[in-house]
């Protein structure tokens, strides 16, 4: 379990990482929802599927150094998202629970 930084202020205090190829295959399929606070950190990832998902999903597609590089609100189950040739990993989380998101090209801290 990882914590999201912004700015030196918490922004997603229960951040989940996937790593390994398991855990990058299943992501959030399967789960009933997303609780506020919570997220998932697929890394490396370039791109994410919703396919047997149950609810929609914002994304922060992050470069290598950690900076926003995409924002992708509202990804409804059964889509595809990318992030682009520089995505280097997706955080998913819950949608409308950030009210305050940062900006592209914003750096974001994983401790």
């Amino acid at each position: 379990m990882a914590t999201l930084l912004y700015k030196s202020q918490p922004l997603i205090p229960e951040l989940t990482l996937a790593v390994t190829f398991w855990q990058r295959s299943i992501g959030l399929m399967g789960r009933p929802e997303l609780k506020a606070g919570q997220g998932l950190l697929i890394r490396p990832c370039s791109s994410i599927h919703t396919c047997f998902m149950r609810f929609p999903i914002d994304l922060l597609f992050l470069d290598a150094g950690n900076r926003i590089i995409r924002i992708t609100h509202k990804v409804n189950p059964w889509r595809l998202a990318w992030g682009g040739r520089k995505a280097h990993s997706v955080i998913e989380i819950q949608t409308g629970w950030l009210t305050t998101f940062p900006a592209i090209g914003d750096k974001v801290e994983i401790i």
